[in-house]
Formats: C-alpha cells, sequence, structure tokens
C-alpha cells in the first residue's frame, strides 16, 4: 500500500544494495541525471528505467509505476477486499492525490469515504466530509460528477431520515443522469425518489416511476434494489387494494437473505402499512414474525421503524403491545447508549402511560425524554419537546409549568429567526 515515487523506488533499492550513484550509473546513465531522477525533478524515459531496473535487480513493471497508477491500483485493492484499516489507507491515497493534484482520484477517493461514513452512520465524519468533496467536485467539474455527488449528499439525507430534501437530490441527480444519458443513475436516482415518495406516502405520484423500475429491472445489477423494486409493488397492492401482493412479496423474499436487516425492514414496512390501511390482524401477524426473529438483532433503522409502529398500536389500543416491546426496546437502546432512540422510546412511554391514566409515570418519562432531547442538540426537535412538554402540563392543569415550556419554545423560535 506504500506510495513511492520512481525516484524514490529507485533511491531505496539503491542504498539497500549498498550501491553508490556512479556504481548504477556506469557507462549509460551521468551520475547528475541519476540524482535527478532520485529527487522528482527529472522523470526517466523508458530505456533508462529499464536499465535501472536490470541493474537494481527489481521488477521493472514495479519500478515504472507513478504515483498515480499507484493510487488506482490501491483503490482498486481496497474496493476487492475492506479490511478493518480501509478508510485510513483510503485517506493515505487521497493525501497522495491531493499533494499531486490528482482530483479526480480525490473526487473518487472521498465518494468512497463519505460512502463508508453514510453506511456506518459516523455522521460526525460525513459533516467533515462534504465540504472537502465538494471541494474535489468543484476542481474535477463534469455533469456525471455532479450527478454521483447529489446521489451521496441524498443518502446522507436519506440515512437522516429527511426525505424530502433526500428525494430533492436524488431528482437534482436524475436531471443530470438523463441530460448525460448515464442509465445506472438514472436507474438508481428513480429507484431512491420512488423510495422517498413510499415512505412519505405520496403514493399516487410514484406508481409512473415504479412502472418504468420494472420495465428494466433486469439492468438492475443490485439484488437488494431489485427486491426494493417488488417491495414498493408490493406496497401499492396494499395501498390500491389490488390481489397481486403475495406474488411481489414472494420476489421480495427471494432476493433478500434469510434474517439480513432487509428482511426486517420489509416485514416492519408491511406492518406500518396494514396499519395505515385498517388491516390490523395481518399487521399483528406480521409484526410477531418480525419481532420473533429480530429480538437479538440491532440495526438503526429498523428500531425507529418499531418506533413509528409503536404509535400505530397505542393508536389502535394495543396498548399492552406496544407497552412490551417499548420495555424491551428501550432496555436494549440502553445498553447500546442510543440517545436518539432513548428519547423516542421514553416519549412513547409516556404516551403509553396516558392510555393507561397512569399520570405520575406519564410525567416522569416525559421528563426523562426532555433530558435526552436535550443531549441531542437538535434545535427543531427541543423546540417540539418544549410544545409537548408546554401541552402536557397544561392538560394536567399545571399552569406554571405549562407557561415555562412554551416561554422556553418561544425564546428559541425568536433565537432561531
Amino acid at each position: 500500500m506504500e506510495i513511492l515515487s520512481i525516484g524514490e523506488k529507485i533511491k531505496r533499492a539503491r542504498i539497500y544494495r549498498n550501491m553508490t550513484l556512479k556504481e548504477v550509473c556506469g557507462e549509460n546513465i551521468s551520475p547528475s541525471k541519476l540524482c535527478c531522477i532520485e529527487n522528482g525533478k527529472m522523470e526517466p524515459d523508458y530505456r533508462t528505467l529499464e536499465y535501472i531496473a536490470e541493474k537494481l535487480e527489481i521488477d521493472g513493471e514495479y519500478l515504472k509505476k507513478g504515483i498515480r497508477t499507484q493510487i488506482i491500483d490501491n483503490i482498486n485493492m481496497l474496493d476487492c477486499k475492506k479490511d478493518k484499516d480501509y478508510i485510513e489507507k483510503l485517506k493515505y491515497n487521497l493525501m497522495f492525490a491531493e499533494e499531486n493534484s490528482y482530483y479526480d482520484l480525490c473526487f473518487q477517493i472521498a465518494h468512497k469515504i463519505l460512502r463508508y461514513y453514510i453506511k456506518y452512520d459516523n455522521i460526525d465524519n460525513v459533516k467533515l466530509t462534504i465540504p472537502k468533496y465538494y471541494v474535489y467536485l468543484k476542481k474535477d467539474f463534469c455533469e456525471k460528477n455532479f450527478a454521483i455527488y447529489y446521489m451521496d449528499i441524498g443518502a446522507y439525507m436519506l440515512k437522516n431520515r429527511e426525505y424530502l430534501r433526500a428525494f430533492n437530490y436524488y431528482e437534482n441527480a436524475l436531471n443530470i443522469s438523463k441530460k448525460i444519458k448515464d442509465k445506472q443513475i438514472i436507474l438508481n436516482s428513480i429507484y431512491y425518489k420512488s423510495l422517498c415518495l413510499i415512505i412519505m406516502e405520496d403514493y399516487n405520484k410514484v406508481s409512473t416511476s415504479i412502472h418504468y423500475l420494472l420495465k428494466y429491472i433486469k439492468d438492475q445489477p443490485d439484488l437488494i434494489k431489485r427486491a426494493g423494486i417488488y417491495f414498493m409493488c408490493s406496497i401499492l397492492s396494499i395501498v390500491y387494494k389490488r390481489d397481486d401482493f403475495s406474488k411481489y412479496e414472494k420476489k421480495v423474499f427471494n432476493l433478500i437473505k434469510e434474517k439480513s436487516k432487509y428482511k426486517f425492514i420489509v416485514i416492519f414496512m408491511y406492518v406500518k402499512i396494514m396499519f395505515d390501511f385498517n388491516m390490523k390482524d395481518k399487521a399483528l401477524n406480521y409484526l410477531d414474525r418480525g419481532l420473533e426473529e429480530y429480538s437479538c438483532e440491532n440495526y438503526k433503522e429498523i428500531d425507529f421503524l418499531l418506533l413509528n409502529i409503536l404509535d400505530k398500536l397505542i393508536e389502535n389500543n394495543f396498548v399492552n403491545k406496544a407497552d412490551k416491546i417499548c420495555s424491551d426496546m428501550l432496555n436494549r437502546a440502553i445498553e447500546c447508549d442510543n440517545v436518539e432512540l432513548m428519547e423516542g422510546l421514553y416519549s412513547c412511554k409516556a404516551y403509553i402511560c396516558e392510555k393507561q391514566n397512569d399520570i405520575e409515570h406519564m410525567e416522569i418519562y416525559m421528563n426523562f425524554s426532555l433530558s435526552f432531547t436535550l443531549r441531542l442538540k437538535d434545535r427543531k426537535k427541543i423546540y417540539k419537546k418544549y410544545i409537548d412538554m408546554g401541552n402536557m402540563y397544561y392538560k394536567l392543569g399545571n399552569t406554571f409549568e405549562a407557561i415555562k415550556y412554551f416561554n422556553s419554545a418561544m425564546n428559541l423560535k425568536k433565537y432561531d429567526m
């Protein structure tokens, strides 16, 4: 993985063999020329390289590889085998690419680094990487790179559950990819746009896109995305009460691995949609099936999906079931110190206690939820939580506390404005 210039490789091999400049040069090269080559002040020609390789008894092909070629080879090698030092090795190659103004390679490497951070929820590093990524985009400007950039930022927004913003980035990527006629980006941008619409429950807009994705499904090399297309078809079958749900459901599960996170996402999304469309018994069956297999897993996306399902259970008066699931999830969230999830679960606990007329514990859980909201340092969430706290105390007849939290919310809003 070490990157050396041609001159550095020659110098290292010469010193290793304990040879002087004159001994390497012989009658064929002047010592001053070899010195310039070693110090990077001169590029050697092909015949000179052949001679030096033979003299130092090193592989000629290895010697001929400049810094750019080595970076490209390293990137390809890292793509084939992502070990524990994957990011550090990418950053090492990025350093050399930047030093040598290979901005096309800088863009490629930054793209891989950003995708890695998004995949593993390393949000702080995502925020640090995006500005540099944009700089490389501007220095190696082409429309395809802009489409890739929009796809990457869309992926970040999708992971962050900012679905409308994600949709807009994918829309931008689609417009550019149509212009440059890049079919793979067209397919992927339409896929993720459709997924955002499904999550935002904008079912009327998604039908045309789904037909396009089905038409070109064999051009989609990613089996998970193929499963995703069939999954969206099955969702529309539920929404529009079509009789082809089972057909698409079977295709989905044939493509995704047993007990993979995608299987649980599919099952719990079915639960949510079935509750939305008054298929309560079927929703409960799918929920039990999913929970039976999911109990030992820990996927952030699925936990937040389950949090949404808890609201559906409470709305449909399955309060005891919601309470049990919420308690199990809370224990797991505490073990993992998942602050965002604990904030939502304590809020859910308070909602459950309200349904059970347990006012004392409702207040306790809401205050727990507030403490975790403050730890998140998200001003929009803090504002909403202050409003929720004010509403709770207003319902309880505690005017003093209600006014205190409403004032806190208003002060926060004024500050943001």
